[in-house]
C-alpha cells in the first residue's frame, strides 16, 4: 500500500505510466542475476540442512547417543548459531546498496573500503561468536533445559567439531555480495554454491563412509575452511582490479 501511495501521490521522484508495465527479458535477467546468489544461498542451506539432519539420524542411530538425543541437540545449536548467521547476512545485505552506489559514481577507493570494512565488522563477530561457544556451550546450552546428559555431551561435542572453523563463516557471505554488487553476479553466484553446494552436502556423503557420525561434523569444519581459503583468493584478485580501476581513473 504505501509503494502504491507513493506512484500515485502528486509528489513524487519516479513517474508512473501504464506503457512500463510490461515484461522486459533484458530487465528481467539482471534482476535474476543480481538476486541468483542470495536465492542459491538460502536454497542450499535448506538443502544442506535437510542432509545433515539424516546423517545425523542415520549414524547418531548406531552411537551412543541415539538418534533422538542427536537430532535434539543438533536443533539446539541450530538455533542459536542462527544468531551469529542473521547478524552475519544483515552486514553481507546491507554494504550491497553503498557497494552499488560507489562503483556506479566510480568511486572505487569507497568500493574497497566498504568491503574490507564489512569484512572486518563480520569477521569480529565471527570471532566472538566462536570464542563464546567454545568457551562457554554449557552454559548456554543450559537456556534449552533438558535433563539428559547426553543432549549436553554430543552438543558440546557439536559445537567443537562443526563450528571449529566458525571464525572465517563471515568471508563468504560478505564476498559474495560484494562480487554481486560489483557487477560480477555470475563469481558472486558461485561464491555462494562453493561452501554449501560444492563442499559441505558431498563431503555430508562421503565423510561419514569412513569417520560414521564424526564424520557429519568434520564435514561442517572442512567445508568452512576450504570456502574461506578460495573466497579470499578471489576477493584479492577482486580487490587489485578495484586498485587498477582507481589508479586509472585517478
Amino acid at each position: 500500500m504505501l509503494a502504491l501511495y507513493y506512484l500515485v501521490r502528486k509528489l513524487r521522484t519516479v513517474s508512473f505510466s501504464c506503457k512500463n508495465i510490461g515484461i522486459n527479458l533484458s530487465v528481467v535477467k539482471q534482476i535474476c542475476s543480481l538476486g541468483a546468489a542470495v536465492f542459491t544461498t538460502h536454497s542450499l542451506a535448506t538443502i544442506s540442512q535437510i542432509v545433515l539432519t539424516n546423517m545425523l539420524k542415520t549414524y547418531g542411530a548406531a552411537s551412543v547417543y541415539g538418534s533422538e538425543v542427536i537430532i535434539a541437540a543438533s536443533g539446539a545449536v541450530t538455533k542459536v548459531s542462527i544468531v551469529f548467521l542473521s547478524s552475519i547476512v544483515g552486514i553481507a545485505l546491507g554494504c550491497q546498496p553503498i557497494l552499488g552506489f560507489n562503483l556506479g559514481n566510480k568511486q572505487y577507493e569507497r568500493v574497497k573500503e566498504t568491503y574490507l570494512t564489512a569484512l572486518r565488522y563480520g569477521t569480529i563477530i565471527a570471532v566472538i561468536a566462536f570464542l563464546v561457544l567454545q568457551l562457554f556451550p554449557g552454559q548456554i546450552l543450559r537456556i534449552f533445559n533438558s535433563d539428559d546428559p547426553l543432549f549436553y555431551e554430543f552438543a558440546e561435542k557439536y559445537i567443537h567439531i562443526y563450528f571449529a572453523m566458525l571464525f572465517l563463516n563471515t568471508i563468504q557471505p560478505i564476498t559474495s555480495t560484494f562480487c554481486t554488487a560489483i557487477g560480477k553476479a555470475n563469481l558472486g553466484f558461485w561464491m555462494a554454491v562453493i561452501r554449501q553446494g560444492i563442499l559441505l552436502i558431498p563431503l555430508l556423503f562421503l565423510l561419514p563412509c569412513w569417520l560414521g557420525l564424526d564424520g557429519v561434523l568434520l564435514a561442517g569444519a572442512v567445508s568452512d575452511g576450504g570456502a574461506a581459503a578460495f573466497v579470499l583468493l578471489v576477493a584479492k584478485r577482486e580487490v587489485k582490479a578495484l586498485t587498477k580501476l582507481q589508479k586509472g581513473t585517478a
